[in-house]
């Protein structure tokens, strides 16, 4: 059976692609990253932290998100968000 509810998915192993449309813009405000994301074809944006985005940034069709996860925590060590706080992510990204 092929659910279309995101939360019924095994999101460790799921590989997700973010759109190519997306525009990824970074910003600093009092000493913080953060990163605007536009959605053209919608007229949505969004706005994400730093660890948000390096995640983001991870998610190339190819990479799982536990491996994400991984990889991110490499790069950013205690500043990287956990595995739930990935998934939340991810289900934020499903659902939008």
């Amino acid at each position: 059976m092929n659910s279309a509810d995101p939360s019924t998915r095994d999101l460790a192993t799921s590989r997700l692609k973010l759109s190519d449309e997306l525009v990824f813009a970074p910003q600093q405000h009092a000493g913080a990253t953060f990163y605007h994301i536009e959605l053209p074809s919608k007229g949505r944006f969004y706005r994400v932290g730093y660890p948000e985005y390096v995640f983001l940034s991870l998610l190339d069709g190819r990479t799982n998100l536990a491996q994400a996860v991984t990889l991110s925590a490499r790069a950013m060590g205690a500043a990287a968000l956990s595995q739930s706080q990935a998934q939340e992510t991810a289900l934020w990204l499903l659902e939008n």
